[in-house]
Protein backbone atom coordinates (compact mmCIF):
# COMPACT_ATOMS: atom_id res chain seq x y z
CA UNK A 1 0.00 0.00 0.00
CA UNK A 2 1.43 3.30 -1.34
CA UNK A 3 1.84 6.20 1.80
CA UNK A 4 -0.58 8.92 1.78
CA UNK A 5 1.42 11.58 0.26
CA UNK A 6 0.46 14.63 2.21
CA UNK A 7 3.46 17.25 0.98
CA UNK A 8 3.27 20.61 -0.96
CA UNK A 9 4.77 18.67 -4.01
CA UNK A 10 5.58 16.28 -5.33
CA UNK A 11 1.89 15.43 -4.66
CA UNK A 12 -0.18 11.83 -5.42
CA UNK A 13 -1.16 11.06 -8.97
CA UNK A 14 -4.46 9.13 -9.97
CA UNK A 15 -4.28 6.26 -11.82
CA UNK A 16 -5.33 8.00 -15.32
CA UNK A 17 -2.39 10.09 -14.81
CA UNK A 18 -0.13 6.69 -13.97
CA UNK A 19 -1.38 5.39 -17.50
CA UNK A 20 -0.83 8.58 -19.36
CA UNK A 21 2.91 7.69 -18.26
CA UNK A 22 2.73 3.99 -20.06
CA UNK A 23 2.17 5.74 -23.12
CA UNK A 24 4.44 5.02 -26.04
CA UNK A 25 6.83 7.35 -27.22
CA UNK A 26 5.41 9.46 -30.51
CA UNK A 27 7.24 11.41 -33.45
CA UNK A 28 7.53 14.95 -31.27
CA UNK A 29 8.31 17.21 -35.11
CA UNK A 30 4.98 16.00 -36.71
CA UNK A 31 1.79 17.81 -37.00
CA UNK A 32 0.08 15.41 -34.93
CA UNK A 33 1.81 16.41 -32.25
CA UNK A 34 2.15 19.74 -32.75
CA UNK A 35 -1.80 19.87 -32.96
CA UNK A 36 -1.77 17.79 -29.16
CA UNK A 37 0.98 20.58 -27.78
CA UNK A 38 -1.59 23.15 -29.20
CA UNK A 39 -4.76 21.28 -27.68
CA UNK A 40 -2.76 21.01 -24.56
CA UNK A 41 -1.77 24.79 -23.91
CA UNK A 42 -5.05 25.92 -25.05
CA UNK A 43 -7.09 23.51 -22.21
CA UNK A 44 -3.82 25.11 -19.61
CA UNK A 45 -5.27 28.88 -20.87
CA UNK A 46 -8.85 27.50 -18.98
CA UNK A 47 -7.04 26.74 -15.70
CA UNK A 48 -4.72 29.62 -15.89
CA UNK A 49 -8.11 32.24 -16.40
CA UNK A 50 -5.95 33.81 -19.60
CA UNK A 51 -6.04 34.43 -23.08
CA UNK A 52 -2.23 35.26 -23.23
CA UNK A 53 0.45 32.91 -24.66
CA UNK A 54 1.10 29.89 -22.70
CA UNK A 55 4.57 27.98 -22.94
CA UNK A 56 5.37 24.56 -21.12
CA UNK A 57 8.75 24.20 -20.66
CA UNK A 58 10.58 20.55 -19.54
CA UNK A 59 12.17 21.44 -16.48
CA UNK A 60 11.19 22.18 -12.96
CA UNK A 61 9.02 24.98 -11.67
CA UNK A 62 12.47 26.96 -10.96
CA UNK A 63 13.29 26.64 -15.20
CA UNK A 64 10.08 28.54 -15.38
CA UNK A 65 10.81 31.19 -12.72
CA UNK A 66 14.21 31.88 -14.23
CA UNK A 67 12.59 32.19 -17.91
CA UNK A 68 9.91 34.74 -16.12
CA UNK A 69 13.33 36.63 -15.58
CA UNK A 70 16.04 36.04 -17.89
CA UNK A 71 13.99 36.54 -20.96
CA UNK A 72 13.97 40.15 -19.95
CA UNK A 73 15.90 41.66 -18.06
CA UNK A 74 19.28 43.64 -18.07
CA UNK A 75 21.80 44.33 -15.61
CA UNK A 76 20.60 47.20 -13.62
CA UNK A 77 17.21 46.87 -14.10
CA UNK A 78 15.46 47.84 -10.98
CA UNK A 79 13.06 45.05 -9.42
CA UNK A 80 11.14 45.30 -6.72
CA UNK A 81 11.03 41.95 -4.68
CA UNK A 82 8.97 41.09 -1.78
CA UNK A 83 10.61 38.37 0.31
CA UNK A 84 8.36 36.54 2.71
CA UNK A 85 9.76 33.15 2.84
CA UNK A 86 11.85 30.64 0.96
CA UNK A 87 10.56 30.44 -2.59
CA UNK A 88 10.16 34.70 -3.02
CA UNK A 89 14.12 34.72 -1.45
CA UNK A 90 14.48 32.30 -4.26
CA UNK A 91 12.86 34.93 -6.92
CA UNK A 92 15.26 37.60 -5.63
CA UNK A 93 18.56 35.47 -6.03
CA UNK A 94 17.30 35.02 -9.71
CA UNK A 95 16.85 38.47 -10.25
CA UNK A 96 20.19 38.91 -9.07
CA UNK A 97 22.04 36.20 -10.63
CA UNK A 98 20.85 38.18 -13.90
CA UNK A 99 22.52 41.34 -12.96
CA UNK A 100 19.22 42.97 -11.81
CA UNK A 101 18.94 45.99 -9.35
CA UNK A 102 16.80 43.98 -6.27
CA UNK A 103 14.36 46.77 -4.32
CA UNK A 104 13.94 44.46 -1.21
CA UNK A 105 11.03 44.58 0.85
CA UNK A 106 11.86 42.08 3.51
CA UNK A 107 9.24 40.86 5.61
CA UNK A 108 8.64 38.57 8.70
CA UNK A 109 7.58 34.75 7.83
CA UNK A 110 4.35 34.79 8.14
CA UNK A 111 2.93 38.02 6.61
CA UNK A 112 2.44 38.98 3.40
CA UNK A 113 3.00 41.97 0.81
CA UNK A 114 0.20 44.54 1.12
CA UNK A 115 0.21 47.27 -1.72
CA UNK A 116 1.43 50.20 0.27
CA UNK A 117 4.89 48.71 1.15
CA UNK A 118 4.91 48.73 -2.86
CA UNK A 119 3.85 52.22 -3.69
CA UNK A 120 6.33 53.12 -1.12
CA UNK A 121 9.51 52.20 -2.85
CA UNK A 122 7.95 52.25 -6.71
CA UNK A 123 9.25 54.76 -9.09
CA UNK A 124 8.51 54.88 -13.14
CA UNK A 125 11.75 53.18 -13.97
CA UNK A 126 11.02 50.20 -12.06
CA UNK A 127 10.62 47.04 -14.79
CA UNK A 128 9.08 44.75 -12.88
CA UNK A 129 7.48 43.52 -9.18
CA UNK A 130 8.13 40.28 -9.02
CA UNK A 131 5.99 38.18 -6.19
CA UNK A 132 5.35 34.79 -5.38
CA UNK A 133 0.88 34.40 -4.80
CA UNK A 134 1.19 31.32 -2.98
CA UNK A 135 4.40 30.97 -0.32
CA UNK A 136 4.96 27.29 0.22
CA UNK A 137 7.14 27.69 3.28
CA UNK A 138 4.74 29.45 5.15
CA UNK A 139 1.51 28.97 3.84
CA UNK A 140 0.65 32.04 2.66
CA UNK A 141 -1.74 33.38 -0.33
CA UNK A 142 -2.14 36.45 -1.62
CA UNK A 143 -5.40 38.22 -3.81
CA UNK A 144 -2.80 40.27 -6.25
CA UNK A 145 -6.02 42.08 -7.47
CA UNK A 146 -5.06 45.58 -5.55
CA UNK A 147 -1.65 45.45 -6.77
CA UNK A 148 -2.45 44.54 -10.10
CA UNK A 149 -5.08 47.33 -10.45
CA UNK A 150 -1.90 49.68 -9.26
CA UNK A 151 0.49 48.49 -12.65
CA UNK A 152 -1.98 48.55 -14.37
CA UNK A 153 -1.52 51.40 -17.53
CA UNK A 154 2.52 51.57 -16.32
CA UNK A 155 5.44 49.84 -18.13
CA UNK A 156 6.27 47.59 -15.06
CA UNK A 157 5.63 44.12 -15.56
CA UNK A 158 3.56 42.00 -12.64
CA UNK A 159 5.35 38.81 -12.82
CA UNK A 160 3.98 35.60 -10.44
CA UNK A 161 4.92 32.18 -9.33
CA UNK A 162 1.78 30.89 -8.73
CA UNK A 163 4.02 27.01 -8.78
CA UNK A 164 2.18 25.83 -5.59
CA UNK A 165 -1.80 27.42 -6.14
CA UNK A 166 -1.95 27.18 -9.99
CA UNK A 167 -4.64 24.37 -10.56
CA UNK A 168 -6.17 24.45 -6.86
CA UNK A 169 -7.13 28.16 -5.92
CA UNK A 170 -8.73 30.71 -8.18
CA UNK A 171 -6.10 32.37 -9.85
CA UNK A 172 -7.67 34.96 -12.54
CA UNK A 173 -4.36 35.79 -14.82
CA UNK A 174 -5.61 37.79 -16.77
CA UNK A 175 -7.98 40.05 -14.34
CA UNK A 176 -5.25 40.27 -11.94
CA UNK A 177 -2.93 41.63 -14.77
CA UNK A 178 -0.46 39.31 -14.72
CA UNK A 179 1.99 39.54 -17.60
CA UNK A 180 4.20 36.41 -16.92
CA UNK A 181 2.65 34.07 -14.10
CA UNK A 182 4.60 30.45 -13.75
CA UNK A 183 3.01 27.14 -12.54
CA UNK A 184 4.47 23.54 -12.29
CA UNK A 185 3.20 20.35 -12.88
CA UNK A 186 3.91 18.35 -9.51
CA UNK A 187 1.82 20.47 -6.88
CA UNK A 188 -2.26 20.79 -7.53
CA UNK A 189 -2.08 19.99 -11.11
CA UNK A 190 -1.04 16.35 -9.41
CA UNK A 191 1.33 15.14 -11.91
CA UNK A 192 4.96 14.14 -11.71
CA UNK A 193 7.73 16.84 -11.07
CA UNK A 194 9.15 18.29 -14.37
CA UNK A 195 7.17 20.39 -16.31
CA UNK A 196 6.81 24.31 -16.04
CA UNK A 197 4.19 26.33 -17.24
CA UNK A 198 4.27 30.03 -18.09
CA UNK A 199 1.85 32.61 -19.35
CA UNK A 200 3.12 36.05 -21.66
CA UNK A 201 1.27 39.18 -22.09
CA UNK A 202 1.76 41.47 -24.86
CA UNK A 203 3.01 43.77 -22.75
CA UNK A 204 5.65 41.37 -21.49
CA UNK A 205 6.14 40.62 -24.93
CA UNK A 206 6.96 43.99 -25.64
CA UNK A 207 9.85 44.31 -23.11
CA UNK A 208 10.98 41.04 -23.84
CA UNK A 209 11.17 42.02 -27.47
CA UNK A 210 13.41 45.11 -26.18
CA UNK A 211 16.15 43.28 -24.51
CA UNK A 212 18.60 40.51 -25.42
CA UNK A 213 18.60 37.03 -24.49
CA UNK A 214 20.41 36.54 -21.15
CA UNK A 215 19.83 32.45 -21.01
CA UNK A 216 19.22 30.16 -24.04
CA UNK A 217 17.27 27.39 -22.83
CA UNK A 218 15.39 29.44 -20.64
CA UNK A 219 14.53 32.32 -24.07
CA UNK A 220 10.58 32.49 -24.53
CA UNK A 221 11.48 33.65 -27.35
CA UNK A 222 12.76 30.58 -28.62
CA UNK A 223 9.02 29.12 -27.61
CA UNK A 224 7.14 32.02 -29.50
CA UNK A 225 9.38 31.43 -32.73
CA UNK A 226 9.16 28.18 -32.58
CA UNK A 227 5.09 27.92 -32.54
CA UNK A 228 4.99 30.36 -35.19
CA UNK A 229 6.79 28.67 -37.62
CA UNK A 230 4.56 24.86 -37.17
CA UNK A 231 1.61 25.36 -34.45
CA UNK A 232 2.49 23.59 -31.00
CA UNK A 233 6.02 23.03 -31.42
CA UNK A 234 8.72 24.09 -29.14
CA UNK A 235 12.54 24.71 -29.70
CA UNK A 236 14.18 21.51 -27.94
CA UNK A 237 12.97 18.04 -27.67
CA UNK A 238 10.11 17.85 -24.91
CA UNK A 239 9.96 15.20 -21.69
CA UNK A 240 7.15 13.17 -23.52
CA UNK A 241 5.69 11.02 -20.71
CA UNK A 242 5.27 13.86 -18.83
CA UNK A 243 2.97 15.31 -21.38
CA UNK A 244 0.79 12.92 -21.54
CA UNK A 245 0.51 12.82 -18.18
CA UNK A 246 -0.31 16.43 -18.11
CA UNK A 247 -2.75 16.44 -20.43
CA UNK A 248 -4.65 13.69 -18.11
CA UNK A 249 -3.99 15.64 -15.35
CA UNK A 250 -5.87 18.67 -17.03
CA UNK A 251 -8.59 16.61 -18.16
CA UNK A 252 -9.21 15.69 -14.43
CA UNK A 253 -9.54 19.43 -13.74
CA UNK A 254 -11.42 20.57 -16.61
CA UNK A 255 -13.83 16.96 -15.82
CA UNK A 256 -14.35 18.19 -12.05
CA UNK A 257 -14.85 21.96 -12.82
CA UNK A 258 -12.99 24.68 -12.33
CA UNK A 259 -14.82 26.07 -10.10
CA UNK A 260 -15.68 22.79 -8.23
CA UNK A 261 -12.43 22.45 -7.68
CA UNK A 262 -11.35 25.48 -6.56
CA UNK A 263 -14.48 24.90 -3.83
CA UNK A 264 -13.15 21.95 -2.85
CA UNK A 265 -9.47 23.25 -2.24
CA UNK A 266 -10.80 25.99 -0.10
CA UNK A 267 -13.18 23.46 2.11
CA UNK A 268 -10.25 21.82 3.10
CA UNK A 269 -8.22 24.22 3.82
CA UNK A 270 -10.92 25.53 5.93
CA UNK A 271 -11.06 21.81 7.33
CA UNK A 272 -7.44 21.70 8.17
CA UNK A 273 -7.11 25.19 9.90
CA UNK A 274 -10.49 24.11 11.85
CA UNK A 275 -8.85 20.84 12.93
CA UNK A 276 -5.63 22.47 13.82
CA UNK A 277 -7.24 25.49 16.03
CA UNK A 278 -9.13 22.41 17.71
CA UNK A 279 -6.10 20.69 18.70
CA UNK A 280 -4.35 23.59 20.47
CA UNK A 281 -2.26 24.61 17.27
CA UNK A 282 -1.47 28.17 16.09
CA UNK A 283 -1.24 28.75 12.26
CA UNK A 284 1.66 30.11 11.16
CA UNK A 285 0.66 32.88 9.11
CA UNK A 286 -0.24 36.24 11.02
CA UNK A 287 -3.26 36.64 9.66
CA UNK A 288 -5.94 33.94 9.01
CA UNK A 289 -7.54 35.62 5.57
CA UNK A 290 -3.85 34.78 4.05
CA UNK A 291 -3.94 31.08 4.94
CA UNK A 292 -3.14 29.43 1.61
CA UNK A 293 -6.05 26.63 0.01
CA UNK A 294 -3.11 24.53 -0.82
CA UNK A 295 -1.27 23.29 1.95
CA UNK A 296 -1.77 24.64 6.12
CA UNK A 297 1.23 25.37 8.28
CA UNK A 298 0.96 25.40 11.88
CA UNK A 299 3.32 26.05 14.63
CA UNK A 300 4.71 23.09 16.95
CA UNK A 301 4.93 24.31 20.63
CA UNK A 302 7.92 23.73 22.68
CA UNK A 303 9.38 21.23 23.43
CA UNK A 304 8.21 19.08 20.61
CA UNK A 305 9.74 18.72 17.57
CA UNK A 306 8.04 18.77 13.94
CA UNK A 307 10.73 16.20 12.89
CA UNK A 308 9.75 13.67 15.75
CA UNK A 309 6.18 14.38 14.71
CA UNK A 310 6.64 13.75 10.82
CA UNK A 311 8.41 10.69 11.86
CA UNK A 312 5.57 9.33 14.15
CA UNK A 313 3.17 10.21 11.19
CA UNK A 314 5.32 7.93 8.52
CA UNK A 315 6.12 5.45 10.92
CA UNK A 316 3.09 4.74 12.69
CA UNK A 317 0.45 5.69 9.93
CA UNK A 318 2.23 5.47 6.45
CA UNK A 319 1.26 9.48 6.20
CA UNK A 320 4.06 11.97 4.64
CA UNK A 321 3.48 15.27 5.91
CA UNK A 322 5.95 18.74 5.56
CA UNK A 323 8.25 20.11 8.46
CA UNK A 324 9.86 23.61 8.05
CA UNK A 325 12.47 25.54 6.13
CA UNK A 326 15.60 26.88 7.78
CA UNK A 327 15.19 28.44 10.97
CA UNK A 328 11.59 26.76 11.46
CA UNK A 329 12.46 22.62 10.31
CA UNK A 330 12.02 22.17 13.91
CA UNK A 331 8.99 24.36 15.11
CA UNK A 332 6.65 23.98 11.76
CA UNK A 333 4.34 21.31 10.20
CA UNK A 334 3.02 21.96 6.73
CA UNK A 335 0.18 20.09 5.56
CA UNK A 336 -0.89 20.26 2.10
CA UNK A 337 -3.96 19.64 0.38
CA UNK A 338 -4.10 20.05 -3.42
CA UNK A 339 -4.10 18.46 -6.65
CA UNK A 340 -6.77 14.79 -6.30
CA UNK A 341 -6.59 15.11 -1.87
CA UNK A 342 -9.75 14.47 -0.83
CA UNK A 343 -11.20 15.63 2.65
CA UNK A 344 -11.19 11.64 3.63
CA UNK A 345 -7.40 12.33 2.65
CA UNK A 346 -6.76 15.21 4.81
CA UNK A 347 -9.20 13.63 7.60
CA UNK A 348 -6.65 11.17 8.11
CA UNK A 349 -3.65 13.29 8.08
CA UNK A 350 -5.32 15.45 10.81
CA UNK A 351 -6.31 12.52 12.79
CA UNK A 352 -2.92 11.28 12.37
CA UNK A 353 -1.48 14.46 13.60
CA UNK A 354 -3.52 14.62 16.68
CA UNK A 355 -2.23 11.33 17.73
CA UNK A 356 1.40 12.14 17.00
CA UNK A 357 0.90 15.15 19.06
CA UNK A 358 -0.65 13.29 22.39
CA UNK A 359 1.57 10.20 22.47
CA UNK A 360 5.10 11.86 22.08
CA UNK A 361 3.59 15.06 24.36
CA UNK A 362 2.79 12.30 26.60
CA UNK A 363 6.36 10.84 26.19
CA UNK A 364 7.92 14.38 27.39
CA UNK A 365 5.48 14.74 29.60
Amino acid sequence: MDELLMIPGPTMISERVREALRTQMKPHRTEEFGRFLYELREDLKRVFQTENDLYVLSGSSTLGMDAAISSWIRPGDKVIVPVYGKFSARFRQIVKTYGGEVIDISLPWGEVPVLRQIESVYTDDVRAVVIVQNETSTGVRLDLSRIGDFLSGRDTLLIVDAVSSMGGDDIPTDRWGIDICVAGSQKAFACPPGLAMVSVSDKAWGVIDESGPRSYYADLRRYRSSDKKSSGQTPFTQSESLLFALRASVDEILEEGIENRFKRHAEMASYARTRAKEMGLKLFPALEETCSNTLTSMRIPRPLQATQIQRWMRENDRIVVATGHDEYKDKMIRVAHMGICSMDDLAQTMDSLERALGCIGGQQG
